[in-house]
């Protein structure tokens, strides 16, 4: 039962946004990628996909006479979506040790003070 419930609410949520913003999304995480592979910075994947999407609604603009905000929107955010995925994958493994010795230490701690409070 809780797989049927899971499968109509992914696929009412899918079926709510336009088709055409899927593909503004993917677009967005495209130009943002391909923005961070040209400019290497961490906010290149967010400006180059705004940077697109803008033009290319100003192109829908004189052309077919239509702004649409929305899918300016959704091109940007694949460039957010992009740059946050970016984000995680490059975290300094530096930081990922310490996180771990932390983690280990607090884990120690806990342990600790659950035997003197047994005691």
């Amino acid at each position: 039962m809780r797989y049927i419930i899971f499968f109509l609410c992914f696929h009412l949520s899918f079926s709510q946004i336009g088709e055409d913003k899927l593909y503004h999304f993917a677009a967005g995480a495209y130009s943002g990628y391909t923005g961070y592979k040209v400019f290497k910075t961490p906010e290149s994947p967010i400006v180059s996909a705004f940077a697109i999407g803008f033009a290319k609604e100003v192109y829908d603009e004189i052309t077919y006479g239509g702004f649409d905000d929305a899918d300016l929107l959704a091109t940007t955010l694949g460039g957010v979506a992009i740059h946050f995925t970016i984000k995680l994958i490059n975290k300094p493994k530096n930081e990922k040790i310490n996180n771990r010795i932390v983690r280990t230490y607090r884990k120690q701690q806990r342990k600790k003070s659950r035997k003197e409070k047994s005691l």
